[in-house]
């Protein structure tokens, strides 16, 4: 009988330090979703306040563009009263604009002025209507010597029953250490900074007058009463949907004001007859 033989199995165990890599495998799995899902939700966020920002803009411009709409339909206002010689009836209140599809409420003003602080090149004009009888200040001339100074050239235009008059007056004539030799009206001294002043008086039948410097440019300040000299304009626009935009803006305008080579020339609706 031969002899049994013994059968040995050998069993294999993983030594421990294999099982310590599967943990932090797990633990570095885990740290790649928490970065990954951090990603996600700030590109998320980040995408979201991108479409915010772009609604506020849209939003923005539309208002924006509305509250020009208001600026431009009260000028068309202005251009109205200029045509039809109505410059005293335009209206002073609130006045609304409905623009279709905005979204918005569009509100604006006109005020009249009666000053006007500017400043002149020679040779140019600027108008002044006037509604009614009353008197007008002209400040001019911030230069320290007569051969800087301007002097000015004031028409007055006026309309009694059909008859178009026009009469000028030559103001300042340099009075003090040195003069022109113009034989200009001579001016009263003008309040700070201005050194020059005078005082116009005008009828009920006196329309308008144009004021042009001649010699220099200067700068001018104008006070007439009840004369109109420039408008100044406040236009609002405010958003109705969700948000409270709101736009506004303010402009000033002057009267419009026929080229200066007008001054000069006759101008008829027919056929002009000399006598």
């Amino acid at each position: 009988m031969e002899a049994g033989k013994i059968m040995s199995k050998k069993i294999f165990k993983f030594p421990t330090i294999y099982q310590s890599q599967n943990g932090q495998i797990g633990l570095v799995v885990l740290l790649i979703m928490v970065v990954v899902l951090a990603l996600g939700l700030s590109l998320a966020t980040r995408t979201s306040q991108q479409a915010e920002i772009s609604i506020q803009q849209q939003d923005t411009t539309r208002v924006f563009n509305a509250a020009e709409a208001g600026v431009e339909a009260a000028l068309a206002d202005i251009f109205q009263s200029e045509s039809t010689g109505s410059i005293d009836e335009l209206s002073e209140d609130v006045s609304s604009l409905d623009l279709s599809g905005s979204n918005t409420d569009i509100n604006y003003t006109i005020d009249k002025s009666n000053t006007l602080e500017t400043h002149l090149k020679q040779g140019t004009s600027t108008e002044l209507v006037l509604p009614a009888a009353g008197s007008i200040s002209f400040y001019w001339a911030i230069e320290a010597t007569c051969e800087e100074t301007a002097s000015l050239i004031l028409s007055v235009y006026n309309n009694n029953a059909g008859t178009i008059t026009v009469r000028h007056y030559a103001v300042g004539n340099c009075s003090g250490a040195s003069t022109r030799g113009d034989n200009f009206i001579a001016n009263d001294p003008g309040p700070t900074p201005y050194n020059y002043g005078y005082t116009l008086f005008t009828t009920d039948t006196d329309e308008f007058v144009r004021v042009k410097p001649v010699y220099n440019d200067t700068d001018i300040k104008i006070v007439g009463s009840p004369a109109v000299s420039q408008f100044t304009i406040n236009s609002q626009a405010q958003n109705t949907l969700a948000g409270q935009e709101t736009r506004s803006f303010e402009v000033k305008r002057t009267l419009s004001t026929a080229p200066a080579f007008m001054e000069y020339a006759l101008v008829s609706g027919s056929s002009i007859i000399k006598n």
